[in-house]
Parts: structure tokens; sequence; C-alpha cells
């Protein structure tokens, strides 16, 4: 699988150890990303004539790297709920619904009791849900050999030993 199937494609399976190392890849270049423009948007900012116009460019391409990173995490968790068995739109429906829940109190600037208990409802449903992920996906082995979703990503070698065959002395 290229690295384009792997970031960028929902068909195929992916392993345990991939899906780990993809997250934290992924999850690390938008840290890095996120940090570049923020450290830009303020250096633009305060120098610009215009700050607005520096803040709206930053959120503009904050939003764009945002959007990639949601693909990514995506194509990678599609293909690894594929290698156990499942199928990937309630992980895929929970993992949007739960960033725009997000994006939806933030951008309502949601404030006083009401607005922190719905924080707190939202909070509570992602912790269940990323725990439920973190156990469905990065801790139960996919399935062995081919599935509907394609062929094992460990390959043909995966399948166990057939056992010993019993002799029974004569030869």
């Amino acid at each position: 699988m290229t690295l384009w199937d792997i970031l960028f494609s929902f068909k195929g399976r992916l392993r345990r150890r991939d899906w780990w190392l993809w997250g934290l890849v992924t999850s690390g270049l938008v840290l890095v990303a996120y940090v570049a423009l923020t450290m830009a948007t303020v250096r633009a900012g305060l120098t610009a004539q215009d700050g607005f116009a520096a803040r709206i460019a930053g959120a503009v391409l904050t939003a764009a790297v945002m959007v990639a990173f949601v693909w990514m995490q995506t194509a990678v968790t599609t293909k690894r709920v594929h290698d156990v068995n499942l199928p990937a739109w309630p992980f895929v429906s929970f993992q949007i619904a739960a960033i725009a829940v997000h994006h939806a109190l933030i951008v309502i600037d949601a404030r006083g009791p009401e607005a922190e208990r719905l924080w707190a409802v939202a909070q509570g449903v992602d912790l269940i849900g990323w725990a439920v992920s973190i156990v469905v996906l990065g801790f139960t082995s996919g399935t062995a050999g081919d599935n509907p979703y394609g062929p094992s990503p460990k390959g043909p070698g995966e399948m166990p030993a057939a056992p010993p065959v019993a002799h029974n002395g004569a030869h």
C-alpha cells in the first residue's frame, strides 16, 4: 500500500501497528502546522497594517489543515475498522459528529451554566467514543486472512501453522 493509499484512500485494511503509527504521525504533522500557522498569523497580524486580514488568512489556512487532518484520520480509521471486519460508518460518523459539536460550541461562543452542561455532555460522549475506538481499533486483532474489505495487511504468513501430523510409529 502506498503512502497516498494509506492517508487518502478509504479502501483496504490497516494493521493495528500502522493505525497507531499513522495516527501519531498525522497528529504530529498537524501540531507542527498549527504552531507554524499560529506563529505566522500572530507575526503577520502584528506587522501588517490590517491585522484582521492576517487573522482571516490564518483561519482559512488553519481550516485547510484541519480538513486535511480529518480526511487522513478518517481514511486511516476506515481501513483499521475494515481490518476488524466492521463497517466504518459508525466510527466515521462519531468522529465527524464529535468534531462538529465541538466546533459548533466554539462558533456559537456558548457561555453560562447551560453551555457548561453542553460542554460536559459533549466531553463525556467524546470520552466514551474515543475509549471504545481505542479499544476496538488499537487493541483488537484484525481478521485473519481475507475479509470482505480485502486481503490481510499482514500478508499470507499470518495464518497459524497447521498442527503437526501425528505419526503412528510406522515408517
